[in-house]
């Protein structure tokens, strides 16, 4: 079986100061003891914040479901 997969969204940095290199660094060690691995990170247009997306495996029993609200 596929394993399931945990999401989390996190921005970092601000409007006008982007996220110091050592916040990261700490930000990623915190997570991945969490369990949580990085899937992306991208900028924010027009700004200096940055968007990264985490996941993590997720037990079925302990995933909650959720109604589809897209199509």
């Amino acid at each position: 079986m596929a394993p399931r997969w945990e999401y989390q969204v996190q921005i970092l940095g601000s409007f006008w100061h982007g996220p110091r290199a050592e916040d990261v660094q700490e930000f990623l060690t915190q997570a991945a003891e969490d369990g949580w691995e990085p899937l992306e990170l991208t900028t924010i247009q027009n700004s200096s914040k940055m968007m990264l997306i985490l996941r993590r495996p997720t037990e079925t029993a302990d995933r909650r479901r959720r109604a589809k609200t897209w199509p």
